[in-house]
């Protein structure tokens, strides 16, 4: 099915970034999918290259890991004006997320929170440093 929820509520004039995005990820195609469309999504709401490519790969390596693992996940992204958070909710029960690939200095915080059914609800958030 892949996006549940997907609307440009931006343009290319607009400073204004687009609502949350939430993506389905129970399998690879949805995955990597998600993960090429959130990167489109981050670049035409103003964020530079290197930040896109941080959140895109941030949400392959979780959505992959939860697909082989947990029996897939939700994955959500929220911008903001100065960063983005990337919410990973895992669908059963699995080993936590582990970021090979991605640069962790590359996030401002990386937290994994237990949920009661065994499953983890993953969290990746990303500020741009004062003065940029």
């Amino acid at each position: 099915m892949g996006i549940l929820e997907f609307r440009r509520t931006f343009s290319s004039s607009s400073s204004l970034p687009p609502q949350a995005q939430v993506w389905d990820c129970f399998n690879k195609a949805q995955a990597l999918g998600a993960a090429f469309e959130v990167h489109e999504v981050a670049l035409h709401s103003g964020f530079m290259p290197d930040e896109a490519t941080t959140l895109s790969l941030t949400l392959a390596e979780l959505a992959m890991n939860a697909v082989q693992v947990a029996r897939g996940a939700v994955a959500s992204v929220f911008f903001g004006p100065n960063g983005w958070r990337l919410e990973v909710s895992e669908a059963g029960p699995g080993a936590s997320a582990d970021l090979r690939t991605v640069p962790r200095e590359a996030l401002t915080s990386y937290r994994v929170v237990r949920k009661a059914d065994g499953a983890h609800l993953v969290v990746a958030e990303y500020e741009r440093p004062a003065g940029e």
